[in-house]
């Protein structure tokens, strides 16, 4: 017997979370009137330094998913946990926890060092006794299968010394696609977002009213923080998930354009999406220079790099100023 629940596709690979919940809300009519009325802020936390599309909701921020949020030991402590994943399956429940990749297949840490990560299962089939899961291994983003005593096993023996996610390793999600959710494009909301990452306004001010803001550096002067974290590099290797954000928030951008201009009807003069589209291309071409200058250790690519920040950072300040006036005249 094989049950596998669909997934849709990901707009944004760079990071677990983004594809684990987007593949899943994919599904959804509504989907792209409420992506591309989102995912517009970018934010650099100083702290990691890591650098990530802004959310208010790290894991779920999807209108059109349900979530129940439980503890492992909820689960082992009462049930078999093979049954439960089955029944939660069969219930059309997709299931995100924590694994250490040390005993998950097909994944760089498999049999070499503790990896504690947080995994996808959409599937399962009970004759070949395995889960169908979703993740990284090493840089490529994919699907794969791995055994019920493998899983129990990188289920069960999270290594504290396993990586930075342990901390959040003893929790289950359930998420369930939810149709009945509605989102209406929002053409407002388009335009304060483009204006907090313009003006580089913190975002997490818009919800106070639940948690504190916090102190990171949003929007545009994000390439400040860019930069800063190339300038102080020196023989370390650069993160390159930061610059595969970069990338796809440029490639994100382009198509959120042609939805507005070819979906919506909405006039967006056309050359901005051109001079878009060679921003997403221009930010391609950094991420890989990002990676030859990790296997070449060569400081003079990392000088480039940042000479080419700089050059993208002034064009984008004068695209994103245009197309906020092109889409203030669509609201008159």
């Amino acid at each position: 017997m094989k049950h596998i629940l669909p997934l849709g596709e990901s707009p944004i690979l760079g990071y677990q979370h983004h594809a684990y919940t987007l593949s899943i809300s994919a599904l959804h009519p509504s989907f792209h009137d409420w992506f591309y009325s989102n995912y517009i802020q970018l934010c650099f936390y100083k702290d990691s330094p890591s650098f990530n599309f802004y959310q208010f909701s790290r894991l779920n921020p999807s209108p059109f998913l349900g979530e129940m949020y439980l503890h492992k030991t909820l689960v082992t402590r009462y049930v078999d946990l093979l049954q439960f994943i089955i029944d939660s399956l069969n219930d059309n429940n997709y299931i995100v926890t924590f694994a250490d990749e040390y005993y998950v297949p097909n994944r760089s840490a498999f049999q070499k060092f503790n990896l504690v990560h947080d995994v996808l299962i959409y599937g399962y089939c009970l004759d070949r006794n395995v889960l169908y899961i979703a993740g990284y291994n090493d840089m490529t983003y994919g699907f794969s299968e791995i055994n019920f005593e493998d899983f129990e096993s990188a289920f069960i023996n999270i290594n504290n010394q396993g990586g930075n996610l342990v901390k959040w390793a003893n929790g289950i999600h359930l998420f369930q696609l939810k149709l009945d959710n509605q989102f209406h494009f929002d053409l407002t909301l388009i335009i304060e977002l483009l204006e907090d990452y313009l003006y580089s306004h913190n975002s997490s001010n818009r919800f106070k009213m639940y948690e504190n803001p916090d102190h990171h550096v949003y929007g545009l002067h994000t390439y400040d923080l860019l930069i800063e974290y190339l300038e102080k590099v020196d023989d370390q290797p650069i993160d390159l998930r930061m610059f595969h954000i970069f990338y796809e928030h440029k490639k994100v951008m382009v198509n959120r354009l042609k939805y507005l201009h070819e979906v919506k009807k909405i006039k967006i003069d056309t050359n901005l999406i051109s001079e878009y589209s060679n921003q997403e291309k221009e930010s391609l071409l950094l991420r890989n220079l990002c990676l030859k200058a990790n296997i070449k250790k060569n400081i003079n690519i990392v000088s480039t790099i940042v000479e080419q920040l700089k050059k993208m950072r002034e064009h984008e300040i004068n695209i994103v100023s245009q197309l906020l006036h092109n889409l203030r005249a669509n609201l008159t």
